[in-house]
């Protein structure tokens, strides 16, 4: 559920050139966020134990090091094709990340 609000945020983002449609687009966006990682928000989640919240952290930074490089290619989208294009692949890798995590 989660990715799948990322990516209709990002592509709400994408779709729009007015004000209310990127403050439409990043609310969707958030809240996808919000969804992804509820072990950081206190109470949420009590069954997990401290060493679960420390790991999914853990795993996060690993994640966070590979996407960098995603950074740079999602620059050079924007430079060579526009930031709206940007928010298409960046939905897209969304997208694909969410067929990749259902068939684990």
């Amino acid at each position: 559920m989660s990715l799948i609000l990322v990516a209709s945020g990002l592509l709400v983002i994408a779709g729009y050139d007015a004000l209310p449609g990127l403050f439409l687009g990043t609310a969707i966006l958030a809240a996808g966020h919000a969804l992804a990682f509820p072990a950081d928000v206190p109470g949420v989640s009590p069954l997990l134990g401290r060493r679960a919240k420390l790991g999914r952290r853990h795993d996060r930074r690993r994640v966070a090091a590979a996407i960098g490089g995603c950074a740079i290619l999602l620059g050079s989208v924007a430079s060579l094709m526009g930031y709206r294009m940007m928010f298409v692949a960046s939905a897209s890798a969304a997208i694909v990340g969410l067929t990749l995590l259902r068939r684990l």
